[in-house]
């Protein structure tokens, strides 16, 4: 049986863009999640998510929570990527940090938001975008120097 040898950079270019693309769907995935949640919390279950801006209220769209999800996303992965090179630790600290962000984001729906319906739905989809990104963006971390 004959092997053939590949190049380490060629090995490390396809680990990277390997790595890429599990890290852009797990972005995607978190934003399709939060979606999802909004297709059945308006449309089908005929929910109006109003939140408090200011000294008015503003009604939660479907673009909104797309942006809002592919932009928390981009940072989540901004973050795990400087951590990546900054320290050996990066999957536990990331974890840690995700988590503490998360917990964060939950205070804008309970104190923004315009009746208990919104309440839970905002809750449930910070959550479920939130637990996408650390466990799928943890899954992919890699330790300083891969």
């Amino acid at each position: 049986m004959t092997r053939t040898l590949v190049p380490s950079f060629q090995t490390d270019k396809r680990l990277r863009r390997s790595r890429r693309l599990r890290r852009t769907s797990t972005v995607i995935a978190s934003a399709f999640a939060a979606v999802v949640i909004w297709i059945i919390a308006v449309p089908v279950g005929r929910l109006d998510l109003v939140v408090r801006s200011g000294s008015s209220t503003q009604t939660v769209g479907l673009v909104s929570v797309a942006i809002v999800a592919l932009v928390a996303g981009a940072a989540a992965w901004a973050t795990l990527a400087i951590l990546e090179r900054i320290v050996r630790n990066a999957r536990l600290i990331w974890t840690i940090v995700g988590s503490l962000v998360l917990l964060l984001t939950l205070l804008g729906p309970l104190s923004l938001a315009v009746g208990p319906g919104t309440v839970w739905v905002l809750l449930a989809t910070h959550i479920v975008v939130g637990a996408t990104l650390i466990l799928g963006l943890t899954r992919f971390a890699v330790p300083r120097g891969e």
